[in-house]
């Protein structure tokens, strides 16, 4: 290691001690040596912006590596979803995070799925906190504080019960479960598979709708560039797998995006410009009628 990166790793490492030895700072502290540079300048550009804005909420980022780092460890089977999921999938479609983080942001809480039912313990071990599980289900939520982050999380986990899985309605059976790993900063990150996010979005009202239709152009940006492996698959792999009502509730949210049409989405603005819109509206049209 020359002069120059072994500086640039100390400097890392002062990064994710200066509040200790938190979770954070212990999963930081397992990345391969030469990512430590890279995953410092990620996280204080993502501290920065927060500090801008704090309704980005971005915080929870830093729970998500504390989590995949020492699910990796401990053999513990997940994958992250909701929100930090959509986020995930722009940002590997952009190339990075900047473009998300100022025009989409986070949310202050971490959603995620518990494949094997071992995350829950998991999470309690390793942050502390309040465990609050539901009578009915096997989801819970885990209230963690993590000194590093500053402010606290709550994980919400979804677990399956009886081999199915419920998220808001949308019920799915173990052995459906599609998942992508992603490379960030040295770990791999395991996310839903992007056509089941969309699935799920396509239930979720103004708000799921809008985050599908982003998701999508975002595959369709990626597929352009020749990187839709990042993305766990072309816009015809993962869209094939959606029922016809899906596709059409697809069609029309883009359709109505293609057309300016920001009223169908309660006056949120697409992610996108027109341009991106309608050439996916397009291509989607193509694939959905080839069905």
């Amino acid at each position: 290691m020359s002069n120059a990166a072994a500086a640039t790793r100390e400097r890392a490492i002062a990064f994710a001690m200066r509040k200790g030895e938190t979770p954070f700072a212990k999963a930081f502290m397992e990345l391969p040596p030469e990512r430590m540079g890279e995953a410092a300048r990620l996280f204080r550009f993502l501290e920065k912006k927060n500090a801008e804005d704090p309704r980005r909420n971005l915080s929870p980022l830093k729970y998500l590596l504390a989590l995949a780092v020492e699910s990796a460890r401990e053999r513990v089977a997940f994958c992250l979803a909701g929100d930090f999921a959509k986020f995930a999938y722009v940002a590997m479609a952009e190339g990075g995070v900047k473009g998300p983080v100022e025009r989409i942001g986070g949310s202050p809480q971490l959603s995620v799925i518990d494949v094997d039912g071992d995350l829950t313990v998991l999470a309690e071990l390793l942050f502390g906190g309040n465990v609050i599980k539901d009578r009915f289900s096997a989801d819970a939520k885990v209230c963690a504080f993590d000194e590093h982050a500053g402010t606290a999380c709550q994980i919400q986990i979804f677990g399956f019960k009886d081999g199915i899985l419920d998220i808001d309605g949308q019920k799915m059976a173990r052995g459906d479960l599609r998942t992508h790993t992603m490379d960030v900063v040295g770990v791999g990150l395991p996310v839903l598979s992007l056509g089941q996010l969309v699935r799920l979005k396509l239930s979720g009202g103004n708000m799921g709708r809008l985050d599908a239709l982003n998701l999508v152009c975002a595959l369709r940006m990626a597929q352009k560039a020749g990187r839709s492996g990042d993305m766990g698959g072309t816009l015809q792999e993962q869209l094939g797998k959606l029922d016809l009502q899906e596709k059409n509730m697809l069609r029309v949210a883009l359709m109505q995006a293609a057309k300016g049409a920001n009223g169908h989405f309660g006056g949120l603005v697409p992610y996108y410009g027109q341009p991106e819109i309608e050439s996916t509206c397009r291509q989607v049209e193509g694939i959905c009628l080839s069905f």
